[in-house]
């Protein structure tokens, strides 16, 4: 029950949240860049993202093979498509990944290495968006004439930094995790211990690291690329460069656990940046819904793989002792 009030509060606010935007809006700018749509370039922008999810899955099985785990790169396909599907209904933009971790384990029956692929690829992509983020705000510097934005890149750059340092040092992770027990915060503390074994278990393949650092880094460009493609499509003109430092910005701050998939935060934080060079707010709502609208309709195939596979109870119910040792990491 304590769930779903979560859920129905994140629901209310995405939904208040788009509603002041449109409050805010001059509607005829809305409606008019959909009006002069260029409908191939948009198919191109969708077909371009749909095929972006083929090497994001094969960063994913060279993360497992790292840990033993060989799965066909269809089976990660389809599961992180399924994964994308259920972002449209879990909290942030992140909650499929509970959903793949899951799914991934129902076939491989490995609890904790598939928690921990999941947790390995998310925080390889997270590092890939602030270097961007990073490099991108290195050249637009002199330009740009916003403390906040600066500040908000530059502390998320540190809080990952630190984050890093506590994963590389167990000692304080063991630290943090018995203050945590003592403060009795929900098993939490008793959690965060399993954490160093996990990250032991990719110490052996640095090369693995390394390279599906490189390739999510890649990865995150080429969506920019796309998001670029899309912007033309609604014969809006972006600097490219501009585009390299919202872009990681606005899926950082649309991962913050207050709305449901993001939605609402992402569109918010879209019009506050793009307002910043001179695009007037309509326009801006319309390309973030233009981009939600490109990751919904991707995330329906996700739904066309869930509804068509014949399992009951979706994943099946583990064995106690599996079940806590995957809820440890995810």
């Amino acid at each position: 029950m304590n769930r779903w009030f979560w859920i129905l509060i994140r629901v209310c606010l995405s939904l208040i949240l788009l509603g002041y935007l449109f409050q805010k809006t001059d509607l005829s700018k809305f409606s008019e860049i959909f009006r002069t749509l260029d409908l191939t370039t948009y198919v191109v922008s969708l077909i371009s993202y749909t095929l972006l999810f083929i090497p994001l899955s094969y960063r994913w099985q060279i993360l497992l093979q790292a840990l033993g785990i060989r799965v066909p790169l269809e089976r990660l396909l389809t599961t992180y498509l399924v994964g994308v599907f259920f972002n449209n209904f879990l909290p942030t933009a992140i909650g499929g990944d509970f959903v793949r971790g899951l799914d991934l384990y129902r076939f491989t029956q490995k609890g904790k290495e598939a928690a921990v692929s999941v947790m390995a690829e998310r925080f390889l992509g997270l590092a890939a968006l602030l270097v961007i983020a990073v490099t991108a705000l290195a050249f637009s510097y002199s330009s740009l004439q916003d403390p906040f934005l600066i500040w908000l890149i530059l502390i998320s750059a540190l809080g990952y930094l630190i984050i890093l340092l506590g994963l590389c040092t167990p000692t304080l992770f063991i630290l943090t995790a018995k203050m945590l027990q003592q403060l009795k915060l929900q098993g939490f503390g008793q959690k965060l211990l399993k954490i160093p074994e996990a990250i032991t278990l990719y110490k052996s393949s640095p090369r693995t690291l390394i390279f599906s650092a490189v390739l999510s880094i890649l990865l995150q460009a080429l969506t920019v690329l796309i998001y670029y493609t899309l912007s033309l499509s609604l014969h809006l003109k972006i600097s490219l460069a501009y585009l390299f430092l919202f872009f990681p910005v606005i899926n950082i701050v649309s991962m913050a656990p207050v709305s449901l998939g993001g939605l609402g935060v992402r569109e918010g934080m879209t019009v506050y940046l793009f307002q910043k060079v001179g695009m007037d707010p309509g326009h801006a709502l319309g390309l973030s819904l233009a981009w939600f609208s490109i990751i919904f309709l991707t995330s329906l195939l996700g739904g066309v793989v869930f509804a068509l596979r014949n399992v009951r109870g979706f994943p099946p119910s583990p064995s106690p002792s599996e079940k806590s040792e995957y809820h440890c990491f995810l």
